[in-house]
């Protein structure tokens, strides 16, 4: 009896583990609506579907600068002044304002009989409010821009704006836009723009990124947005207490 009782356990369980993977392995669980109309009965029938396990989430690598300190990214911060600026170039931006926003509508320079360069694109006030006590590791500037398919127009400047001045820090290479809208990235976390910046700076209004692109024979160019990406770490940061200084009550 107690022999026979063993065997049906071990077939039990054997019994259970296999129907276990025939669910797992076999088609799909099917779920059955029914809808009744007034003239039919109809049945829907679909897959449920199997939980899928979340992909694997990529490394987080924390950007740090040359001495190690774990750096913070303020942004992106859209500008709220766009205008077109006549101290370089000659071809106008127009509906500068509309780089304020990634939306589709962007400022524009249109098809030319000339190779021109355009005037900047002076983009400012990104209402940045770092503390008094960040210091400054690297400004990003994304731009999502194009050109057409047409004719070649290229990058001609690429400058921060310090308080108010255009900087001659330069970023442009003379990189071809491409003919349908792409996201392009200068600067980054551990450039500073050959320049040296305080948090008051970066805060100001007059803070920002001027652009400048050229324009050949049939060509244009559109800017869909302009961000800029502060980087900084603490002057200040809060410290690890130091384990001599602690004390156990009894």
């Amino acid at each position: 009896m107690t022999k026979n009782l063993v065997l049906f356990g071990g077939w039990s369980l054997a019994f259970v583990i296999v129907v276990g993977i025939l669910i797992l392995s076999g088609p799909e669980p099917i779920q059955s609506s029914v809808i009744q109309t007034s003239n039919a009965i109809i049945t829907i029938s679909q897959p449920i579907g199997r939980y899928q396990p979340p992909a694997s989430r990529p490394e987080f690598k924390p950007h740090r600068n040359e001495n190690g300190q774990l750096l913070v990214g303020t942004g992106p911060h859209f500008p709220a002044t766009v205008i077109s600026d006549n101290s370089y170039g000659a071809r106008m931006w127009g509906s500068t304002q509309n780089v304020s926003a990634i939306d589709g509508s962007a400022a524009e320079v249109g098809s030319t009989s000339l190779t021109l360069s355009t005037e900047y694109l002076r983009a400012t006030d990104f209402r940045f409010t770092l503390e008094p006590d960040c210091v400054i590791d690297g400004i990003e500037v994304t731009c999502v821009r194009k050109g057409n398919d047409r004719a070649n127009t290229t990058d001609e400047r690429i400058r921060l704006i310090k308080s108010g001045t255009i900087l001659s820090g330069e970023k442009s290479a003379e990189a071809v836009w491409a003919s349908s809208l792409k996201s392009e990235t200068f600067g980054g976390p551990t450039d500073l723009w050959a320049a040296t910046w305080t948090p008051s700076e970066i805060n100001d209004a007059q803070f920002g990124v001027a652009l400048a692109a050229k324009v050949p024979l049939g060509g244009d160019a559109s800017i869909d947005s302009v961000t800029i990406t502060v980087y900084s770490h603490s002057a200040n940061p809060i410290s690890k207490p130091d384990d001599s200084a602690l004390s156990i009550a009894k």
